[in-house]
C-alpha cells in the first residue's frame, strides 16, 4: 500500500481574481473549509491582479482592493504578499483573465505562481488557449450552488497533495 503524504496548506497564500462578490465569498468559505488558513487576497479586475502579482504599486493594494470580513478569519485582504496560487475567472472587468494569463506567462521569471482558471466556460477552444497561456489547471464553474461549493472543497483537498516551494 502506498501512503501519500498530505501537505499542510495553512501557509498557502491565494489570490482570487473574481468580480462576483458572491463567488468570492463562496470560494473563500470553501477553501477555509478545506483547511486553508493562509492569506486570501482578492482582485476584481485584471489591473488590480497584475498590480498585486508584480508589486508595481504596493500602496494601491490597500486603497484599491477588496476586503472581506469573516467570522473564522478577521479579514481577507490584499497585503503585499505573493500568492502561491491564483484562482482566475476569465470574465473579469477591463481586459479580462486572458490578459492576466499573458502577463504571468511573459513575466514567469518574476511571477512564480500556480494558476487555476475557474471559469463558467467549458468551450474546448478557450480551455486550450488557457493551457497554451500557462494555466496549470482549468476548472469549469458549476452553475448550481452545491456543486460550486463541492468543486472548491475538492480543489482545497487536492491542494493538500501539491508540493509548493
Amino acid at each position: 500500500m502506498v501512503t501519500i503524504e498530505k501537505q499542510d496548506i495553512k501557509n498557502i497564500n491565494v489570490l482570487i481574481v473574481e468580480d462576483d462578490e458572491g463567488h468570492v465569498r463562496l470560494i473563500e468559505k470553501n477553501l477555509r473549509h478545506a483547511g486553508l488558513i493562509g492569506q486570501i487576497s482578492v482582485a476584481n479586475t485584471d489591473f488590480k491582479a497584475l498590480s498585486m502579482l508584480t508589486e508595481e504599486s504596493s500602496h494601491d493594494h490597500q486603497n484599491n482592493s477588496n476586503t472581506i470580513q469573516n467570522e473564522e478569519t478577521p479579514i481577507i485582504s490584499t497585503k503585499n504578499v505573493k500568492p502561491l496560487l491564483v484562482l482566475l475567472d476569465l470574465n473579469i472587468p477591463e481586459k479580462g483573465g486572458y490578459d492576466v494569463l499573458r502577463q504571468i506567462l511573459t513575466n514567469r521569471a518574476k511571477i512564480k505562481t500556480m494558476v487555476v482558471v475557474f471559469s463558467a466556460s467549458s468551450d474546448p477552444v478557450e480551455i486550450k488557449n488557457c493551457y497554451q497561456l500557462g494555466c496549470n489547471i482549468f476548472i469549469s464553474k458549476p452553475l448550481e450552488y452545491d456543486r460550486f461549493a463541492e468543486t472548491i472543497r475538492s480543489l482545497g483537498a487536492f491542494l493538500r497533495y501539491i508540493k509548493f516551494p
